[in-house]
């Protein structure tokens, strides 16, 4: 398999021409075919079953992380959860970045801000994003999700609950279930600063008495396979 390439896997039946009792991938897809879904409706594709999909990454190994779940099953499918927060550091301390961007841009400049997975087309996608944020008081925030995309999102406007020394400290949450088309898909956190000034966003807070520092900019998203 090539680098960044999604594959259909396939098992094959003891009765198999070629490979009998064996897993294969393959770049051809599914064809449904007595209540289920193999490689073929006759002859030796008649004896491969689909089983799931596989996309490789740039370095053509497989990927099932916290950010990545790139293996997905099509049978005995169960919920998994994807997590960033980008620019997370665990050190007992506010971390942050900035953006002057007036246009919507990745978080973090793109580090940690993307979670990508294989939808079976069956089960809903589930995700949620979260910003806190500083900026001047002239200054809107808004967070996004762009779903396969870095310029089209769902989004929220930071509210100005506290105002501190002329600056506007809020908050920004945005999230929906839906279904994606089957296939490689991913979701980026988008932030975008509508005014020509610099807005801070935090991506994690002191520890405060917890084990770790609590995230407080992140998107996280439940698939299945």
């Amino acid at each position: 398999m090539g680098a960044s390439t999604l594959s259909y896997v396939y098992r094959s039946n003891a009765s198999a021409s070629y490979a009998a009792s064996s897993t294969r991938a393959s770049a051809t897809a599914p064809t449904a075919y007595r209540g289920a879904k193999y490689l073929a409706t006759s002859g030796n594709g008649a004896a491969w079953r689909f089983i799931g999909w596989v996309r490789t990454n740039a370095s053509t190994q497989f990927a099932d992380t916290d950010t990545s779940k790139l293996v997905t099953s099509y049978v005995n499918a169960r919920p998994r959860r994807l997590f960033s927060c980008p620019g997370y550091s665990d050190n007992n301390t506010l971390s942050s970045y900035t953006t002057t961007s007036t246009t919507w841009t990745a978080a973090n400049g793109g580090t940690g801000s993307k979670l990508d997975f294989v939808s079976d087309a069956i089960h809903p996608v589930k995700y949620a994003g979260r910003c806190s944020a500083l900026g001047a008081s002239a200054t809107t925030g808004l967070l996004g999700v762009g779903e396969d995309s870095t310029t089209a999102a769902a989004i929220g406007a930071f509210t100005g609950a506290t105002t501190v020394a002329g600056q506007v400290y809020g908050h920004a949450s945005v999230g929906r279930a839906l279904m994606m088309s089957e296939g490689y898909r991913f979701l980026e956190l988008l932030i975008v600063n509508t005014a020509a000034t610099t807005l801070t966003i935090y991506s994690d807070d002191a520890r405060r008495g917890a084990a770790a520092d609590p995230p407080l900019t992140y998107i996280e998203a439940t698939v299945w396979g």
